[in-house]
């Protein structure tokens, strides 16, 4: 969209929009003798707006 000398833009990032389960970490807890798993963020949309003048 242009507004004389200036531009604005709209976008949208769609991430994981499968809502894949990645595994970001793992973590050994002696206490218990279990691991415990932490996965990346689930789907996750990203909005954005630029404007340039």
């Amino acid at each position: 969209m242009e507004l004389g000398s200036s531009t604005m833009e709209f976008a949208l990032d769609l991430q994981n929009v499968t809502n894949n389960q990645n595994v970001f970490t793992q973590t050994y807890n002696p206490r218990t003798g279990g691991i415990t798993t932490e996965y990346q963020q689930g789907f996750f949309p990203v909005p954005t707006f630029r404007w340039t003048f």
